[in-house]
């Protein structure tokens, strides 16, 4: 038997004022009119804003 890792990632929405502020965030880059970079990034952190993210690594035994 050998200990395997097993990854398991959630991701749950978060309360409605954090989807909205997410939401905002979002949609910021267009009206601003910001290089691909940083929309990319904007993008990413209105994602964190409006989801909570766990990962979880652990070591199963498995025959």
């Amino acid at each position: 038997m050998v200990a395997r890792p097993v990854m398991q990632v959630e991701v749950t929405p978060r309360e409605l004022p954090f989807t909205l502020i997410g939401g905002g965030v979002a949609i910021s880059p267009t009206w601003a009119e910001t290089s691909p970079t940083t929309a990319v990034a904007v993008e990413l952190a209105a994602f964190m804003i409006a989801f909570q993210v766990r990962i979880r690594l652990a070591w199963s035994q498995r025959s």
